[in-house]
């Protein structure tokens, strides 16, 4: 009977069966999708922790603005990879989108690890969790799920509204909000690097880490970042 329902959940979803052309793959409109899911996760990630601890956290995955960026790069994986799966039943589609989600989510929480010596989420508490508690069951099916919406339902929305508008305003809010998030993204990843290296003791060695040290101590850094860890070496 789940099976079932989750059929004619997945069926509704994809029932305008809206191709993703190759036509519509422009950067104005993938951009728009990535910056769109930047906010959305944070939204939902911000939900989930005060439905979970009943109190409000910073679940933003940039220092400037209400963005997670590994939700944004999930939703470009989603358009990407929809030619593999374009013919695929919906059910099928929804399988073949929560295994890839989990595999970004895994991939994604080994390189933190490795390169930054920290972990932002744990799931080995969870009795359905994957991967030594990178990803777990649940969070997997969220993948497939956004995945599918994205596709038949987010996407198609945010190409007609970008096709909509004049073509001038659509360049120069797409270039000037590219610009902004792109650095945004540059200096949350200088912050953070900096933020690992003080924290496994290494002492500033050029005026730009020296800076970073002053603008972003680590009592700034643990308020953003409330949920990023670091592994005992």
């Amino acid at each position: 009977m789940r099976t079932l329902k989750l059929n004619g959940t997945l069926s509704r979803i994809s029932g305008s069966r809206r191709e993703v052309r190759s036509d519509k793959l422009a950067f104005g409109y993938l951009f728009w999708l990535f910056l769109v899911f930047c906010l959305i996760g944070y939204m939902f990630e911000t939900l989930i922790a005060f439905l979970e601890f009943g109190s409000f956290q910073s679940k933003a995955g940039l220092i400037y603005g209400p963005f997670s960026q590994i939700y944004g790069i999930g939703a470009l994986l989603s358009v990407l990879l929809y030619r593999f799966v374009r013919n695929s039943a919906p059910v099928a589609q929804f399988l073949f989108y929560s295994a890839t989600g989990s595999i970004f989510e895994i991939s994604a929480s080994i390189i933190q690890e490795n390169i930054l010596g920290s972990y932002s989420w744990d799931y080995s508490s969870h009795m359905l969790s994957i991967g030594t508690g990178r990803t777990d069951l649940l969070y997997s099916m969220v993948w497939g799920l956004f995945a599918m919406l994205i596709v038949y339902k987010v996407y198609p929305m945010i190409c007609r509204i970008y096709d909509s508008l004049d073509k001038k305003t659509s360049y120069i809010a797409t270039f000037l909000f590219c610009a902004l998030i792109s650095a945004d993204m540059l200096v949350t990843s200088l912050a953070v690097a900096r933020y690992s290296e003080r924290h496994f003791g290494k002492l500033p060695s050029t005026s730009i880490e020296a800076h970073l040290d002053r603008v972003f101590p680590d009592e700034v850094m643990e308020r953003i970042f409330p949920t990023m860890l670091f592994l005992d070496r």
